[in-house]
């Protein structure tokens, strides 16, 4: 930090030296002699004192080395209050303020510091308001906003500077004694414990050493932790120490420090690097509880996960909604010498193992990129590359060695299976079948990747595999992709077979999860994948949302979006449907009659009419739709054409109302409901694995499975 005050250069007889870098003259002082044995002579220890503009002035700004091997020189304490702004920044001032004055901080630094106390809360006002600026730019904050000093006095930066270094351990010390003295020491509170580093480039700090970096920017570093009351949102005491030092060494003599202060009711919250046997020991011998994230990769961490995984990550009662993840607890004893059962929370993430896997493949992809420029090259691989892949060399460990290729490792991310097929094989492989075998067609490198998926989905399912031989390649290729679960593959492979479903259709039904919406529904999926015969073509529930309809609206204006989505609808309804008309007239006696909508089922041999109700169900829906199905059978249908089929549309039904309506109806009706909107995948997936659960637990979850 250079000083914006000007002294006169010492004279060479003090071991001045000059140094012009980009047109600016530094002052170095030689402050130190050793001998070099290297070198086998005295090696001059030389530290800058200050700058100037002109080489041959006599005249510099001074830094803070200057004051420390100068401390005669004489310098202002104090600047012109013309140096100040008219205008004042007050808001952070105005929060600081309140802050002090709650916690009676000024009285506290006024006893250990004396006269001098505002300075050091303008300081540390400073750093709160300007984060991670440098001290030498103190001057333009004191310019423009209000000071704790008396009469507002404006320091001079060398006056700052004198002050800071002035300030000793013993003083931090006892703001720290005092500090935690005014805590209620009876309180049952939580500690949470951190550390961190910082790169410095202050060459003359004893605690600065070179360590393990957070950022390694190849400089020494200094260490810092804070302990922080996780109850009160306060914080309580920190420590400062060499960079060479590491975390999980510093614990105890923190924990050391919350004795001396007195918290005896305590916890401790600590990160993953203070995982070790003996400061957990050390917390049992202090009589403090603690919480530790432990890496999961730990021997008897994993040991532990691999003996509850597949129990919890899919169950809604082991789900933590806060926190968007599901979580167990298994009681243990976490080292093979340990006194005591410990209780070790285990918890799962979709999202970050979501993306964590991705961040894997982008990995193992650039990996293989580079491996593969380095093919045929005489290069020897970092074996770091060994975790991924296999490293293939022609003339291994001969003058004329080169690198072959890599190979992906089987096990990589659970991608592949003993055969070693990853993604670079898969390349290999189609690079291999265009240069030995052009113009073959339908061997991308894309499609020999989903051949393989296929593969792996169903060579070990004997229920399924002859299934997927009766649809076509682009039908499978939806269902395996848009399907999680081999049930749900299989209603949708049944479904395909049974109604010859196109492509457009099977992608419509999955899309509205028709499986979700059946599996919790009162029908039983048994009708849909029975083929189209009776009331099979129908279903009980249907997802209108190409509609765009907003509420509120009426019957016409849904049965007008109908007919103008007409081929939405009807591949929302299924197969085999026709359009014959909207507001059907049919004549009873002298009167006329209009059906909303009105189509032929080709696999049914019947008219099947639709009536629209904005409402939940009524029974008079269903005396109205008998009504217009006498009509049609009687007046409209073909002698060779079975009888009509009747549907109501509504908004919702209670199924009860619905069976007693319909337990004496002598016409095939259905009455269905419908929404405007997709409902959410993940309620319905977990509503569905609920009700799979109750049904295992009450013995009925093989219902259906014997055809």
């Amino acid at each position: 930090m250079y000083l914006d005050y000007e002294v006169r250069i010492p004279d060479s007889r003090h071991g001045i030296t000059r140094k012009t870098i980009r047109r600016i003259t530094y002052i170095y002082y030689a402050y130190d002699r050793k001998y070099s044995s290297d070198k086998r002579y005295t090696v001059l220890k030389n530290t800058t004192i200050g700058k100037c503009l002109d080489a041959s002035a006599e005249m510099m700004y001074p830094n803070t080395n200057f004051l420390k091997y100068f401390p005669e020189a004489k310098l202002p304490e104090t600047r012109e209050i013309a140096d100040r702004s008219s205008c004042l920044r007050i808001g952070a001032f105005i929060v600081i303020r309140k802050v002090i004055a709650e916690y009676h901080l000024d009285e506290i630094i006024r006893r250990l510091i004396g006269k001098e106390a505002g300075l050091f809360l303008d300081l540390a006002a400073y750093s709160i308001v300007t984060e991670n600026n440098a001290g030498q730019y103190y001057p333009d904050y004191a310019y423009n906003h209000p000071l704790f000093t008396q009469g507002m006095k404006l320091y001079s930066d060398s006056k700052v500077s004198s002050f800071i270094n002035g300030i000793t351990r013993d003083q931090c010390i006892a703001f720290q004694n005092e500090w935690n003295s005014r805590h209620d020491h009876r309180e049952k509170i939580y500690i949470t414990y951190d550390s961190t580093n910082k790169n410095c480039q202050a060459g003359d700090i004893e605690i600065v050493e070179f360590g393990h970096a957070r950022e390694d920017r190849g400089l020494p570093i200094f260490n810092y932790s804070i302990a922080y009351d996780y109850n009160n949102r306060e914080p309580l005491f920190y420590e400062t120490y060499p960079g060479s030092i590491v975390d999980i060494s510093q614990l105890q003599l923190m924990l050391n420090k919350a004795v001396s202060y007195g918290y005896k009711n305590a916890g401790f919250i600590l990160d993953r690097g203070y995982f070790s046997r003996e400061d957990i020991w050390y917390m049992d011998h202090l009589g403090y509880d603690f919480v530790i994230v432990v890496k999961g990769m730990k021997s008897f961490v994993n040991d532990k996960i691999r003996e509850v995984q597949g129990s919890f990550e899919e169950k809604r009662q082991y789900t933590i909604r806060r926190y968007q993840v599901n979580g167990t607890t298994v009681k243990t004893k976490v080292f093979y010498s340990d006194e005591k059962d410990r209780y070790l929370h285990i918890y799962y993430s979709y999202s970050k193992a979501a993306s964590e896997r991705e961040d894997l493949e982008s990995k193992i992809d650039r990996i293989a990129a580079y491996l593969k420029k380095q093919e045929g090259q005489p290069v020897i691989i970092d074996k770091s590359y060994e975790k991924y892949f296999s490293l293939e060399y022609d003339h291994e460990g001969k003058d004329d060695q080169c690198f072959v290729c890599g190979i992906e490792k089987a096990y990589v991310s659970g991608r592949v299976k003993d055969g070693g097929w990853g993604k670079s094989v898969v390349a290999d492989f189609f690079e291999f079948l265009q240069a030995h075998y052009p113009g073959t067609r339908g061997f991308s490198a894309q499609n020999i990747w989903r051949m393989k998926q296929f593969y792996e989905t169903y060579c070990d399912n004997e229920k399924l595999s002859p299934l997927v031989r009766e649809i076509p390649w682009t039908s499978n290729l939806l269902i395996m992709t848009g399907c999680k679960t081999d049930e749900a593959r299989e209603f949708y492979l049944r479904l395909c077979i049974a109604n010859r479903c196109t492509k457009r259709e099977l992608d419509r039904q999955i899309g509205s999860m028709l499986y979700e919406l059946t599996m919790i529904s009162h029908e039983k999926h048994k009708n849909l994948l029975a083929g189209n015969g009776g009331l099979a073509a129908l279903r009980d529930s249907y997802v209108f949302e190409f509609l765009d309809l907003e509420e509120p609206y009426k019957e016409k204006d849904l049965r007008r979006q109908i007919v103008s989505h007409l081929k939405d609808f009807i591949l929302e309804f299924g197969h085999d449907f026709t359009f014959v008309g909207e507001e059907y007239r049919v004549q009873v006696g002298n009167t006329d009659f209009f059906i909303d909508l009105l189509f032929y089922n080709r696999a049914l041999s019947c008219l099947v009419a639709i009536e629209l109700k904005i409402d939940t169900f009524r029974p008079e829906h269903l005396g109205q739709l008998n009504f217009y199905l006498e009509a049609l059978d009687r007046d409209v249908k073909k002698p060779n054409e079975n009888p009509s089929v009747g549907l109501v549309l509504c908004t919702g039904k209670d199924d009860t109302v619905v069976e007693y309506a319909l337990s004496r109806s002598m016409s095939p009706t259905m009455v269905a409901d419908y929404t405007l909107h997709l409902p959410d995948k993940a309620i319905l997936q977990s509503k569905l694995r609920e009700l799979t659960e109750l049904a295992l637990e009450s013995g009925e979850g093989n219902e259906g499975d014997e055809e």
